[in-house]
């Protein structure tokens, strides 16, 4: 009995130590690396056996001032907001009320951000690729 125990701790032991070192991903902290205006580049989108990451010619872009404030030109009906930033995900609470409050998973890669929909259903997974245009932002938005 003391085998049999001593390995089911020894399997969980191992098998909770795996590292996927092919998914690196450091969050946004709120250190200021969100700031600035991004720029749509690329959407996932996924097609049963095939997918991937399909380049955008005119994305729609958003620029978060460190007020957490944002302007963007993704919906015509409303263009400004506030938004709030935890360590996974970017709540955007548009200033229209007309909308509602959009939660993304946000991921920082070397020089885009990816954000993920937390409010739709990606079964075969899905994400917007942005990269930023602009570290410029207005404190008074």
């Amino acid at each position: 009995m003391k085998k049999l125990f001593f390995i089911s701790i020894l399997i969980t032991a191992i098998m909770g130590c795996t590292d996927d070192s092919s998914e690196k991903i450091e969050y946004i902290k709120g250190d200021g690396t969100l700031f600035g205006t991004w720029r749509q580049t690329e959407t996932f989108y996924h097609n049963g056996a095939n997918g991937g990451w399909n380049e955008l010619n005119n994305g729609y872009s958003y620029t978060f001032n460190r007020d957490s404030t944002f302007t963007s030109n993704r919906f015509s009906e409303c263009a400004y907001g506030t938004f709030s930033l935890s360590e996974t995900e970017l709540t955007l609470t548009f200033g229209c009320g007309n909308l509602d409050s959009y939660i993304e998973t946000v991921l920082y890669r070397d020089d885009h951000i990816i954000l993920r929909p937390t409010y739709s259903s990606c079964d075969e997974g899905c994400g917007e690729k942005f990269r930023k245009i602009s570290d410029n932002t207005d404190m008074t938005n």
